[in-house]
């Protein structure tokens, strides 16, 4: 079959900020008539979206900009692809702290659930907090709905847990590739990144117990070359061995 795509559009690195995310929508739809029949939702044929990661922390709406890309998903589907950002391992890699935080607490320190995540993971120190307080008006059950809705059952955490590491894919005759960090010179070639994300494909499938817990399973060195971001000078270097062009979300100073 033919490659009907003829625009793909590339959003990065939300953090919480739905209002953000509208704004750039509309200018998509003024600029370009993306979406259908008036419809918000439907997209174009021959559009499609790569969202490259770090949809949650520091803003106060990431929910509402999960549920906003499940709706786009849904309506469109295979052409909206969302990918693995830090932030979105750092809250899966520190899963397993928070319950053991919940579990050990009295009913009299529940308040201060929240701080002692902030103290105490990556996460919470980097935007984290912001994120579990749109989980509930108070900060004990706001904390108690974060840890059921993130759990691996969880409408949250399902969605999180199948976000890609990384997207390859072709428009108008050129290789595209699509992550959230910048591509380390060890992995452009592309035989090399493909072994590799087969690698994390694989790993990610495996049970978190299998695999030693929250943070063994999500904090492991095999997300770092493509979700992690490399030092800015290797933004500059060529990728065409595994990619004819690269985009990315983070910059390489944030976390």
């Amino acid at each position: 079959m033919a490659d009907l795509t003829r625009m793909i559009v590339a959003i990065g690195d939300l953090h919480g900020h739905y209002r953000a995310l509208e704004r750039i929508l509309d200018a998509l739809h003024r600029q370009h008539g993306i979406w259908r029949d008036g419809e918000s939702d439907r997209l174009i044929d021959g559009v499609q979206f790569v969202f490259t990661g770090d949809y949650i922390d520091r803003g106060k709406h990431a929910l509402r900009i999960i549920e906003r890309l499940q709706r786009l998903a849904n309506r469109n589907p295979g052409r909206v692809i969302t990918l693995l950002g830090n932030h979105e391992l750092m809250a899966l890699g520190d899963y397993d702290v928070a319950v053991d935080l919940l579990w050990s607490s009295t009913s009299g320190s529940k308040r201060g659930l929240v701080a002692a995540y902030a103290r105490e993971t990556d996460h919470g120190a980097n935007g984290g907090t912001e994120f579990i307080r749109e989980f509930g008006e108070k900060t004990a059950p706001a904390f108690e709905s974060y840890l059921e809705r993130m759990s691996r059952t969880g409408d949250v955490g399902q969605w999180m847990r199948m976000l890609l590491p990384a997207y390859k894919t072709r428009i108008t005759g050129q290789r595209v590739l699509f992550m959230h960090a910048d591509l380390p010179p060890k992995y452009r070639d592309s035989q090399v990144l493909d072994d590799h994300l087969r690698l994390i494909e694989d790993h990610m499938k495996r049970s978190t117990a299998a695999a030693g817990g929250s943070r063994a399973k999500w904090a492991c060195r095999r997300f770092a070359a493509v979700v992690w971001a490399a030092r800015s000078e290797t933004l500059r270097a060529p990728v065409r061995r595994a990619s004819t062009h690269c985009a990315t979300g983070r910059a390489w100073t944030s976390s």
